[in-house]
């Protein structure tokens, strides 16, 4: 699970080394569809990860070198800062994208399961039913 998190955090830190046109409102989708995709597997890791065991170490970037004073985050936290994530990859990320990449409906499906676990029930009502419209 950690690898799969060092991956996304690795898409987060170098996504502007690429020159992107600020200008071309394609790229600047391209590159939000692409931060919003990494924030989905990042989302979904820690998901799995706070679901088996709870309280777990939290790495929101990519370390260069070895950390050994990692501490315990409470989930709900976790959870939390995954739910916002999740909810700016469902405004960018796109529908109808080739099998094995990332949709708008897997971050909508992910963005209702994070509410359930956070027991935001009405939150989570509104991202299923837009997944289904």
């Amino acid at each position: 699970s950690y690898y799969r998190l060092k991956y996304a955090n690795t898409v987060l830190a170098y996504i502007d080394v690429p020159k992107w046109d600020t200008t071309d409102v394609t790229q600047q989708a391209q590159r939000n569809a692409l931060i919003g995709s990494a924030y989905f597997f990042r989302a979904y890791t820690y998901y799995v990860l706070c679901n088996c065991f709870g309280n777990v170490p939290y790495a929101s970037k990519l370390y260069s070198g070895p950390k050994l004073d990692f501490q315990t985050v409470d989930r709900k936290v976790i959870l939390q800062e995954m739910k916002k994530e999740l909810e700016y990859a469902v405004q960018w990320v796109p529908d109808g994208v080739p099998k094995g990449e990332v949709s708008k409906g897997a971050c909508q499906h992910l963005l209702t399961k994070i509410d359930l676990a956070l027991g935001d029930f009405d939150d989570a009502i509104a991202a299923a039913s837009a997944l289904l419209n």
